[in-house]
C-alpha cells in the first residue's frame, strides 16, 4: 500500500509540474506574439499556435484540473482512504 502511495503522490507531482511548464509556456508565447513583431508571412503559423495552445492545451489542462478527470481522481483518493481504514 506504500508504494501506491508513494506511486500516486510521483505522477501527481509529474502532472503538476507538466501542467505548469505547458502555462507558462503558453502565458509567455502569447505574450511574445501580442508584443513582438511577427513578419506577414509568419501570421498564419503564429495564428495556428496560438489556436493549438488555446483550443487543446489550456483547455485539456483546465479540465483535468476543474473537469472530470478531477472528480475521478478524487473518486480515487476517497476508494484509497477507505481500503486504508478496513487494512489491518
Amino acid at each position: 500500500m506504500e508504494t501506491l502511495k508513494q506511486s500516486l503522490d510521483s505522477r501527481n507531482l509529474i502532472v503538476n509540474v507538466l501542467a505548469l511548464i505547458w502555462t507558462l509556456f503558453g502565458a509567455g508565447y502569447i505574450v511574445a506574439v501580442t508584443f513582438m513583431y511577427v513578419p506577414k508571412e509568419n501570421v498564419r503559423i503564429v495564428d495556428t499556435v496560438t489556436g493549438f495552445l488555446l483550443g487543446t492545451v489550456l483547455a485539456t489542462i483546465l479540465n483535468y484540473f476543474f473537469g472530470s478527470s478531477k472528480s475521478s481522481a478524487d473518486k480515487t483518493e476517497i476508494i484509497k482512504q477507505q481500503a486504508e481504514n478496513i487494512a489491518p
